[in-house]
């Protein structure tokens, strides 16, 4: 007699696709018949790389052809930040000309001491004067030329920018149309909610201003739409690391965040697969056949890697300015002391690494090293530190802070060197501390979501600024 039971049975990994390892063979899938779409950072950092590097990425997506797709809102972010991007390579050179600069003067200094001291004569002390001024030409002479062979053309003039000419070229017809203006509305609202409710993807993005805030919600929106229409598997490739994106383990990057998954799973039958710029290439090149250079891999990972640490390869923000970050001890006093400490953590330039793990044995409560790359970024916030071939290297102010902690030069580089500070300090003239704190939380200065505001103005206060 035949088994009329209803099949009930169900495989490990039914309704649990997510936690799937993708296999080389995956990824050779979507990238030959998929649909991989760049996120924003992936189309700006092109201006953060070497000639070499662009080349290859460039390669890439020439070979992808029409399974290139990039969302509308990722052209609008793209285009949002592009000048500031092409800034980029120029600005970092002009800091660390000026920190040339002024290590130079601080040698001829320490020779005229000495020289003083000793009763030096004059000619002596011409020569050295001559070799070290010649030394320091020889090496801003070679920072120039390196920026200037890598110059892509100003930032304003869109016709001579070559970088644009070429996305021009590949993008034809790849671009996503706008959502539907009378679509728009809800899509917005639909941003918000999942922000309320922490559904992925967006939600670590609450509190930034200008509609920007649902920006990565209206960006999957697209995706979904896009690949629903496609019926294929979509590959995202993004810098972006953020829990509200990937799926993370102690720290390290599993795959795209569950909810991903089984959204785009419900919307179209279909798997998605994630990807940073790097593995990208390493995959392109098996896959796609491409002559893609080692270097290349390692520039990109190196330009992912300090900007994931909260480090980007100026240490600044769009607007030449940074964001401030919790310290790794409470609210309440020992500011100085706690900078001052973080400071002599790197006296001997340790790898960045070495540094993390000297941070979290001074800091026990940071368990997490992604925690201590985000703490530690204040020490290049204030100027004390840089990120320079995977090392924390301290610049001259933060050696002289190591030597003598001084409150007035912290104060200095607060108000110069930190988004939103000169602006709350502002607002401290003008607003008992009560109503100020109720107005930073209503309405926080451009580019500052309402924590980061009260977090400026925690630090004025602890800094005896206000």
């Amino acid at each position: 007699m035949a088994d009329t039971r209803q099949e009930t049975g169900r495989g490990l990994f039914d309704g649990f696709e997510g936690y799937r390892t993708p296999t080389a063979e995956n990824y050779k899938e979507v990238l030959l018949r998929g649909m991989v779409v760049p996120d924003a950072n992936v189309l700006l950092n092109l201006y953060r790389y070497n000639t070499q590097t662009r080349k290859d990425l460039f390669a890439v997506f020439g070979k992808l052809g029409a399974r290139l797709w990039v969302p509308h809102q990722v052209a609008r972010e793209f285009w949002r930040n592009r000048e500031s991007a092409s800034r980029d390579l120029r600005d970092s050179a002009n800091g660390t000309i000026a920190t040339l600069e002024e290590n130079r003067n601080r040698a001829l200094q320490e020779i005229r001491t000495w020289a003083n001291r000793i009763a030096l004569p004059s000619e002596r002390i011409a020569s050295m004067r001559k070799l070290l001024e010649g030394a320091f030409e020889a090496v801003v002479e070679e920072v120039s030329e390196v920026v200037s062979a890598e110059t892509l053309g100003p930032a304003a003039d869109t016709n001579r920018d070559s970088i644009l000419q070429y996305l021009e070229a590949v993008l034809d017809q790849r671009v996503g149309q706008p959502l539907d203006a009378a679509l728009e509305p809800d899509a917005v609202k639909e941003g918000l909610r999942r922000i309320a409710e922490e559904i992925p993807p967006g939600y670590k993005d609450k509190g930034k201003s200008d509609g920007r805030e649902v920006g990565d919600y209206l960006l999957w929106a697209q995706v979904l739409e896009e690949a629903e229409r496609r019926k294929c598997d979509v590959l995202i490739v993004t810098g972006d690391v953020k829990e509200d994106w990937w799926r993370k383990e102690r720290g390290e990057l599993r795959g795209p965040r569950l909810e991903l998954i089984a959204e785009l799973r419900r919307r179209t039958g279909c798997n998605l697969y994630m990807l940073r710029p790097d593995s990208l290439l390493i995959h392109a090149k098996d896959v796609l056949r491409l002559a893609i250079s080692d270097k290349s891999v390692q520039e990109v990972e190196r330009v992912e890697r300090s900007l994931s640490t909260g480090f980007s390869t100026d240490g600044s923000g769009s607007d030449g300015r940074f964001l401030l970050d919790k310290l790794p001890e409470g609210r309440k006093g020992g500011y100085l002391n706690i900078i001052a400490e973080m400071t002599r953590l790197a006296r001997d330039s340790p790898g960045l690494d070495e540094f993390l793990s000297r941070f979290q044995d001074r800091f026990p409560s940071i368990t997490l090293k992604d925690v201590a790359r985000r703490r530690m970024r204040v020490l290049v916030s204030l100027g004390l530190a840089n990120i320079a071939d995977n090392s924390v290297v301290l610049t001259s102010f933060g050696r002289a802070l190591v030597r003598e902690p001084r409150l007035e030069a912290l104060q200095e580089a607060m108000l110069s060197r930190i988004q939103g500070a000169a602006e709350v300090m502002d607002l401290a003239q003008s607003y008992p501390m009560s109503e100020l704190r109720a107005k930073l939380h209503a309405g926080p200065p451009a580019g500052l979501s309402a924590t980061q505001a009260r977090l400026v103005l925690r630090w004025l206060e602890q800094l005896e600024l206000i």
